[in-house]
């Protein structure tokens, strides 16, 4: 049906060759049924089509525009081809070959909307996708029909044959996304209907797997992180809240009417948009039932202003204004989120509720103060949650005991402060809560930072650093001073020394846990030129060199420069690990052809990757040599590694893509299945850029596909936030 100049497999030859068997009864029969295939064109449609490609002296394909002019000029020669023989063509084979011009003629009203001059790249993308859909869905009609000679045809598929030559004739002037979803629906069902195959277009699941995504991280009631709740459970939810009648009455009415729009099919974006609503109503009065930051007086007239506005959006006909009210709470949901997510106990939630309250009332200053509070709750969170001192603490007992009374004071500081701004005539401001709230949490993060020091010199000791216990002792020093009441230099290099050597016993722990014997040899090879031994001899050495230069002399800093280089290890490491799991994927690559939105070979993926093996080849090789350029390395990683992690990205849909239908029912389900704002937008854009690419290739333009290359790393690099 199509010619695929940048791959050639098996259905892209039948493509060219399509529809070529005589199969002179069945087209007989199908012409004297459907009288149709004859009709006139009507004016407009896809013979209005402005804007035609100039072949004449050929298309250099370095834009996705490119590559869709190319096809299409190849598709209009085709087309022009198929017609010119028509007074020629057998009786027996003109029901054929108007089948196949009509569905060249929709293959080409799909790509040209592409090429409309706002056409987005998901729109572009979206159409030579499409364009291929068209094609491989006649490919496989082709073959039904074969199977089908010698079958007398029923008047249904006659009918479905009829309609789908009229489609060519009723074709909107440009191919907007939507409009080719519809169109291609009507085309899925006219096909269906033609191969007589049994199927319901309502059934079939979309081309294409569920998005693998992370959900947010909810506090309070709702749904924990990774769910989300059903209207079901928000409406169970909305009979137990402990607000006015009127209210409660109306978040279970929405609850409702979000049950019934979700199940009425077809009305997706309303359902979301319902279930977007009762999700904040319902976290708005969970606040108000707990009289969170509110008075009772002021608690009243939010119930009043959310049960109006919730009665106005419940009427489509006032759903805006509705919606404004319950957007000019907007405010105080803020303030319940933040504080249901500080996770405060009853007592602790009457002790601050003069702040919380003040913050309502002062919203300029009350921003502050629930951030003082919130350093306060993490504080206090934090030591709550220690562990049972270790018995190597116990060099550290009387600090640890110091610095435990150092907190409770500090806290009750704190509780005194907040109750003081719930007084009329209280002194206490932001400014104030904000210089307790950093006291407390001052002391908390020594206390923890002590409590971990035995894992931190256990895990430093064991690369031997030199003299023998002199980081022992330095330890010991330090902890002591930091925990004085005394302040001063001293006070704050002890500190600074205990942060620099936690920090180091992390990065340790870090590339500890990078076992270099999981690294399969091939990747050893391919990614780090084999000197994947060495990279972990180097990074060893280079930890006991910083632990014995900070205690070689009083006051020492651990080296900067060697903690960098450490970092930089990490990083190699890290690259080399993602390169397995990269590895494993290209591997195994395989049986994506289902999916509607991605369409790259692996071959394809195969050249993107290869580039990141080199530069991080050379990068380990430097290390090792003590020439490690850092900033090229950098530059090279941000670069190349958006590919790998494209691959990572993709792999594990493989499961879900191979339980989709296949053949001609696949073929039927990939055509219904929308592409206008779905998912994968990523690897719709993808899949066109690298069809360019292997363009620019083909024609000898190294420069182009560089350039190109580029670009999809740029767009990867947005779009999977890679850092």
């Amino acid at each position: 049906m199509m010619r695929t100049t940048e791959r050639t497999t098996p259905a892209t030859q039948r493509r060219s060759t399509l529809w070529t068997t005589t199969a002179a009864a069945l087209a007989l029969w199908v012409v004297s049924a459907a009288p149709g295939l004859a009709a006139t064109p009507k004016p407009g449609g896809m013979f209005a089509e402005a804007n035609k490609p100039d072949t004449g002296g050929g298309i250099a394909v370095t834009t996705p525009r490119a590559l869709i002019a190319e096809r299409l000029a190849i598709l209009e020669k085709e087309l022009a081809g198929l017609m010119v023989k028509r007074p020629d063509t057998p009786a027996g084979e003109f029901a054929r070959r108007e089948l196949t011009i009509d569905m060249k003629i929709l293959a080409r009203w799909v790509l040209a909307g592409g090429l409309t001059p706002k056409a987005s790249d998901d729109a572009m993308a979206s159409a030579w996708l499409r364009s291929m859909q068209v094609a491989d869905a006649a490919v496989a009609l082709d073959g039904a029909l074969d199977r089908q000679v010698g079958q007398t045809w029923t008047k249904p598929q006659a009918d479905a044959l009829n309609a789908l030559h009229q489609l060519t004739f009723d074709l909107p002037e440009v191919a907007s996304p939507r409009e080719a979803d519809e169109v291609c629906r009507k085309l899925a069902a006219h096909i269906a209907g033609m191969s007589n195959t049994q199927v319901d277009l309502k059934t079939l699941p979309h081309m294409r797997p569920r998005p693998i995504r992370s959900g947010p991280v909810r506090a309070g009631g709702g749904p924990r992180a990774g769910e989300a709740w059903t209207p079901q459970q928000y409406l169970d939810e909305a009979r137990r809240l402990n607000v006015t009648v009127a209210l409660r009455q109306q978040i279970i009415d929405l609850a409702k009417v979000t049950t019934s729009t979700a199940g009425a099919g077809g009305k997706d974006k309303e359902a979301a948009a319902l279930l977007g609503t009762l999700d904040r109503v319902t976290d708005l009065a969970r606040g108000l039932q707990a009289n969170t930051a509110v008075t009772s007086d002021v608690r009243q007239q939010m119930e009043a202003q959310l049960t109006e506005g919730l009665a106005l959006y419940l009427d489509q006909r006032t759903r805006a204004a509705g919606l404004a009210r319950v957007d000019a709470l907007q405010q105080y949901g803020q303030t319940v989120a933040r504080i249901q997510a500080m996770n405060l106990s009853a007592s602790q939630m009457q002790q601050l509720g003069p702040v919380f309250a003040w913050a309502q009332q002062n919203p300029e200053g009350g921003a502050r103060a629930i951030a003082a509070v919130e350093k306060f709750a993490h504080a206090r969170a934090k030591v709550d949650a220690r562990p049972k001192p270790s018995p190597a603490a116990a060099a550290y007992g009387k600090a640890l005991q110091d610095l435990e009374a150092q907190f409770d004071r500090a806290g009750a500081a704190f509780l005194a402060a907040a109750a003081e701004m719930g007084k009329p005539t209280g002194l206490t401001g932001p400014g104030e809560l904000e210089k307790a709230a950093e006291e407390v949490h001052r002391v908390a993060d020594l206390l923890v930072k002590v409590d971990g020091l035995p894992k931190v010199v256990e895990t430093i000791v064991a690369f031997k650093p030199r003299p023998f216990g002199a980081l022992e002792r330095r330890v010991a020093l330090s902890v002591n001073t930091a925990a004085s009441l005394l302040g001063g230099a001293g006070k704050l290099d002890a500190v600074r020394f205990l942060d620099d050597l936690a920090r180091l016993a992390g990065l340790v722990t870090e590339l500890d846990a990078i076992k270099t014997s999981a690294i399969p040899p091939e990747v050893d090879r391919v990614y780090a030129g084999g000197k994947l031994a060495q990279l972990d001899a180097k990074w060893r050495a280079l930890v006991s060199e910083a632990a014995s230069a900070a205690v070689a002399a009083p006051g020492a800093e651990i080296d900067k420069a060697r903690v960098a280089r450490l970092q930089a290890a990490l990083k190699l490491l890290t690259s080399l690990r993602e390169a397995v799991t990269a590895e494993l994927a290209l591997q195994n690559y395989g049986g994506f052809a289902r999916w509607v939105d991605w369409k790259a070979t692996p071959q394809e993926l195969r050249e993107l990757v290869t580039p990141y093996a080199l530069v991080l080849t050379t990068a380990v090789g430097e290390f090792v040599a003590d020439t490690a350029g850092a900033s090229q390395w950098a530059k090279d990683e941000k670069r190349y590694r958006p590919m790998v992690v494209l691959v990572e990205r993709v792999a594990p849909y493989r499961d879900q893509i191979s339980q989709l239908p296949a053949g001609l029912t696949g073929q039927v389900a990939a055509l219904a299945t929308p592409m206008d704002g779905a998912p994968f937008a990523t690897e719709r854009y993808v899949s066109i850029a690298l069809a360019v690419r292997a363009r620019a290739a083909q024609s000898m333009d190294p420069v182009a596909a560089e350039e190109i290359s580029t670009a999809i790393a740029r767009r990867l690099a947005r779009d999977l936030r890679v850092e």
